[in-house]
């Protein structure tokens, strides 16, 4: 349950500050930018970047773009049935994140799980013993539609009011641990559940995006691209509300680099 907690705070978290904090996103391709504006970098790759020169085309985001909602099947046994083409409306679909925490041990009465007591065996990716055989319960779409609605994004702006301007930073800061918790969480839950160290970015994706060092300042450009950093799009909004940096994740937005005047860049080897 351990997990349950942080993962309420960190929508709850971002839904807030998305009130305070502006986000765009391109209306042609999977490009998002936190700033009072978006970018000019001429890296858009959607179909109609080439009649826009690569420049993005900018719409208003909202939390999905922050937290991207990556959905799972529920599986009551991850080595028993497996779900057919046919069969796919019979079972629920829950956020990953949400299905890996129960894989790993979580017990959420609405979406059962089998415990295995025996080890499975397999030689390869050959199971040869499943520990025996158990009947699922039936039907199979068990779960309560409203159970992991904490962990679903829709209509999080709408659940979770805008924040007092006092409690900005503090909210920042507990959305910004909370972002690094699930993070480590869900990496043990693959650890314990495939035995090695697997990426956890197919279930809970970073989605990163330009570092914006003053936004109230003028947009990132094309020519001054490669001075810039990165950094996950939920601690670029915690930062710009007053958290904390982590200490891991400043080499990527590069904040030891001075970025130059544009026509500085040209005498910079």
């Amino acid at each position: 349950m351990r997990y349950w907690m942080p993962g309420k705070f960190l929508i709850k978290g971002v839904a807030q500050l998305l009130h305070t904090i502006p986000v765009y996103g391109c209306s042609e391709c999977s490009e998002v930018h936190v700033a009072l504006e978006g970018h000019q970098i001429k890296d858009c790759l959607g179909p109609t970047s080439r009649d826009r020169h690569s420049l993005h085309s900018w719409v208003r985001g909202s939390i999905d773009d922050i937290l991207v909602p990556i959905e799972s099947y529920h599986l009551y046994d991850p080595f028993g049935r497996r779900i057919k083409h046919e069969t796919r409306f019979e079972y629920d679909r829950i956020p990953a994140v949400v299905e890996l925490c129960i894989q790993a041990g979580v017990d959420i009465p609405e979406y059962p799980s089998r415990r295995r007591m025996k080890p499975i065996r397999m030689i390869g990716k050959k199971v040869i013993d499943r520990g025996g055989f158990l009947e699922e319960p039936k039907p199979w779409r068990l779960g309560n539609p409203s159970t992991p609605v904490d962990f679903d994004t829709y209509r999080a702006n709408e659940r979770f009011p805008p924040p007092l301007s006092e409690d900005i930073p503090r909210i920042a800061q507990e959305t910004m641990d909370a972002y690094d918790f699930v993070r480590s969480a869900s990496m043990e839950g693959w650890k314990s559940m495939a035995g090695k160290m697997q990426f956890v970015d197919e279930v809970f994706p970073p989605n990163c995006v330009w570092h914006v060092r003053d936004p109230r300042g003028p947009p990132l450009r094309s020519a001054l691209k490669r001075f810039y950093g990165k950094a996950p799009a939920v601690v670029e909004v915690c930062m710009q509300a007053g958290a904390q940096v982590p200490d891991r994740y400043k080499p990527m937005m590069r904040l030891d680099i001075i970025v130059p005047e544009s026509d500085e860049a040209k005498l910079v080897a």
